[in-house]
């Protein structure tokens, strides 16, 4: 889950997809856009973790993480994420 976090950040600062998003239509007000995150059982676990590495960047960022593994929380803390 950690490397597939990781690796989807550095995919989206590549591509600067995000970036791309946020700043499309300024005059439909995409700068102002939120971002969301969502993630279902290992994909939950996943998006968690990409939360984390991207709330620096995206403060307001908010994570939906359905039905996540059970350590998770833990493995956040070893990896202090």
């Amino acid at each position: 889950m950690v490397l597939s976090a990781e690796y989807i950040k550095k995919k989206l600062e590549q591509e600067m997809v995000l970036s791309q998003a946020f700043g499309r239509d300024l005059g439909r007000g995409t700068k102002h856009y939120g971002l969301i995150v969502v993630g279902h059982s290992l994909g939950a676990g996943t998006a968690a973790i990409l939360s984390f590495l991207l709330r620096p960047q995206y403060p307001s960022l908010k994570c939906f993480a359905y039905s996540p593994p059970g350590g998770l929380l833990r493995l956040l803390q070893e990896f202090a994420i």
